[in-house]
């Protein structure tokens, strides 16, 4: 696996257990999740060269697709990277 989708993959992993835990009193529900996630992905600078709006759009893009058939965090990894 390439290296770099791994480090995203696990990046992704962890902003979503940071996001649960700050969402906590609502069980993790947050409608603009892809903001607040671009907004921590952007400041672990796993994805740098790509501005934060732009992470965001693609994260909101991604979430209107069908479920990946493998971990979603590795399948969002890899589209982010492609």
């Amino acid at each position: 696996m390439d290296e770099r989708i791994d480090i995203i993959a696990k990046a992704l992993e962890s902003t979503a257990a940071a996001h649960h835990e700050a969402y906590s009193a609502t069980d993790g529900f947050d409608p603009d999740w892809p903001d607040w996630y671009a907004r921590h992905l952007h400041e672990l600078g796993v994805l740098s060269g790509v501005e934060e709006a732009e992470l965001a759009a693609r994260l909101r893009s991604l979430a209107h697709t069908d479920p990946p058939a493998e971990p979603w965090a590795l399948s969002y990894a890899q589209h982010l990277v492609a």
